[in-house]
């Protein structure tokens, strides 16, 4: 009788399909609401209005030359705006983000940005120190002394 039943199963094609939908239904049923995408913007202490392209941008933050004299901050890695970032800007997992840097620690080519722990540490850091350049969330209230130079869309 149970191996009756088990060959029946094997053999009916339909119920590995519902099994699998209903695995997939109950996954994203489950997943919460605030995975979803929070926008970020990268603030500057800068004297002249200036846009950063998303190249230009992850550029800069992987230590590579742009056109402007700045300086990256960056947020710790298990922030949640430096995963939206380095997701949705930089196009990067934070682990390939580490294993970057170790490389290029290595090699003597460059060192990864500073880390500060806050949003607000990261604010306090760009107003003192002209060229800084930090990203926050979209909704982070920004003193008028720091100008946005890139936002995502």
């Amino acid at each position: 009788m149970k191996n009756n039943l088990l060959a029946s199963i094997n053999n009916n094609k339909s119920f590995g399909r519902r099994v699998g939908l209903g695995l997939s239904l109950a996954i994203l049923w489950t997943t919460p609401i605030s995975t979803a995408f929070a926008k970020v913007k990268l603030i500057a202490n800068v004297d002249e209005e200036i846009s950063l392209s998303r190249q230009e941008v992850k550029s800069l933050f992987l230590g590579g030359a742009v056109q402007y004299e700045l300086s990256a901050v960056a947020l710790e890695p298990d922030h949640r705006t430096r995963l939206q970032f380095n997701t949705h800007v930089l196009g990067l997992t934070e682990s390939r983000i580490q294993s970057y840097w170790a490389q290029m620690r290595f090699s003597g080519k460059s060192k990864p940005p500073r880390e500060l722990a806050s949003e607000q540490s990261a604010i306090a850091y760009v107003m003192n120190n002209k060229g800084a350049v930090t990203y926050v969330d979209e909704a982070t209230e920004l003193p008028d002394s720091l100008k946005v130079v890139f936002e995502t869309k």
